[in-house]
């Protein structure tokens, strides 16, 4: 029983699953380079097909590309993938939008083209999907899983699409649940993250080994036999979370190769690409190349944006407060940017830093700047100052405590007064609060 491990756009090598011997085996490396990383492989015997996190790579069995599909990103992020009848079926993850789920699905593409044909919902898949496998006349859906949760669960659907029920696998907790599926004789695989650094149950990447019979049968009768939970035959310390296939007989297993986090945080101008060709992995930088991707760098200018606004909104409040918030939120904005690998924090101490600059220059410029601003008569020169002794006319009656209508140069305000003003009387604008004038008559 052998395994191949194949490069993120890239190489395929047989590796021993669990006992068995991996001599001989071929490698298979798929051309060229794609965005995020590998989610899963399949077969149909003839060609191999590939997931990228929204690419889709139909290769000959030596890796040759003959064609893709290529999705953007706020479209959706492909999962591991099966070949059933002439087409692909991939698991798609729509994402979550205001704290719930989109409502996942399975998209069916030509396995001759590429070409997209139907997508088929999978709303039972509550926690994400992951994959998808064909066995025993169905299609199974595995999925993420809660927290600390004992089971894995995998969705029985028909082959219209049609949910039949949700499998629970006794399986012991996995880091994000399954990620990859794949029928090995008669044994059902699934690849599954480790995380082991976790404080409450760290654990390795790892392999469940699921009796596909029990699994089948349990959504036939319930017995003795085939109780209501599946239990999980073996959890091999392999990891296959990145793709499984049978080919020849063998059970080959992909896996992607990444930059390290520093090289990944120094090119976030850029896609993160993997160019692989089993020696070496090259980053490509996507900016001059059309593509663009804000990802990190948009809180930066969120930043920036924040902190024009802020400066702006001095002009409608007193006390000379505003604007060290607003050079604040920008200082944040112009370190995350510039110094992207520096300044790569959570918001929370990006939150903080905003505090601590804010705190600073306030104590520390807010006198000296303020001066700039303060006239003889030790009032501010502000935009709303400008506005005292202009003249102009009322549009709309004016009484006590009704707002009307008057125009004061080119555009047209709010206004009250403390008498009544009638339409067309000229008046002096004596003060402005916010987008409201006070006036008089002249």
């Amino acid at each position: 029983m052998t395994r191949l491990a194949g490069f993120v756009a890239a190489t395929l090598t047989a590796f021993a699953l669990w006992g068995g011997d991996a001599k001989g085996a071929k490698e298979v490396r798929c051309e060229g380079e794609y965005p995020w990383h590998l989610q899963g492989v399949a077969t149909d015997g003839t060609n191999i097909f590939w997931t990228f996190t929204t690419v889709l790579v139909k290769t000959d069995l030596g890796g040759k590309v003959l064609c893709k599909d290529e999705i953007p990103r706020k479209c959706g992020h492909m999962g591991d993938l099966c070949c059933k009848g002439g087409k692909v079926f991939v698991g798609m993850n729509l994402g979550v939008e205001k704290g719930c789920r989109v409502g996942d699905e399975v998209w069916e593409y030509d396995g001759a083209t590429l070409k997209l044909l139907k997508k088929h919902p999978t709303p039972e898949a509550v926690w994400c999907n992951n994959g998808i496998e064909f066995f025993d006349g169905c299609f199974w859906v595995i999925t993420s899983a809660p927290r600390y949760c004992r089971y894995n669960m995998v969705f029985r659907y028909t082959p219209d699409f049609r949910f039949i029920r949700c499998q629970m696998i006794d399986s012991g907790w996995t880091n994000l649940g399954v990620q990859t599926i794949c029928l090995y004789g008669d044994k059902m695989l699934f690849g599954c993250y480790g995380e082991s650094k976790d404080p409450v149950q760290p654990h390795p990447s790892c392999t469940l080994v699921v009796d596909g019979k029990a699994l089948a049968n349990m959504n036939v009768r319930r017995s003795s036999e085939y109780p209501a939970i599946v239990p999980c035959e073996k959890r091999v310390e392999k990891n296959t979370a990145e793709g499984m296939l049978v080919l020849d007989g063998r059970l080959m297993v992909a896996h992607g190769i990444r930059l390290s986090p520093p090289a990944e945080r120094q090119h976030q101008r850029g896609l993160s690409r993997w160019s692989c060709d089993g020696r070496r992995c090259d980053f490509a930088d996507t900016h001059q190349q059309g593509g663009f991707d804000m990802d990190f760098l948009s809180v930066g200018w969120i930043w920036m944006y924040v902190g024009a606004g802020l400066m702006l909104a001095e002009i409608l409040t007193p006390g000379f407060v505003m604007f060290f918030f607003g050079l604040s939120a920008a200082t944040v904005g112009a370190l995350v940017l510039l110094l992207p690998e520096a300044f790569h924090l959570s918001f929370m101490w990006q939150l903080a830093l905003f505090s601590l600059f804010s705190l600073v220059y306030i104590v520390t410029l807010r006198r000296y700047v303020k001066d700039i601003f303060i006239g003889d008569n030790g009032k501010s020169r502000t935009f709303a100052d400008e506005f005292s002794g202009r003249a102009g006319e009322v549009t709309q009656a004016i009484a006590p405590g009704v707002p009307g209508r008057v125009t004061v140069g080119d555009s047209e305000w709010d206004a009250v007064s403390a008498v009544p003003l009638a339409a067309g009387t000229k008046i002096k604008v004596l003060s402005r609060h916010n987008l409201t004038l006070t006036v008089e008559a002249v």
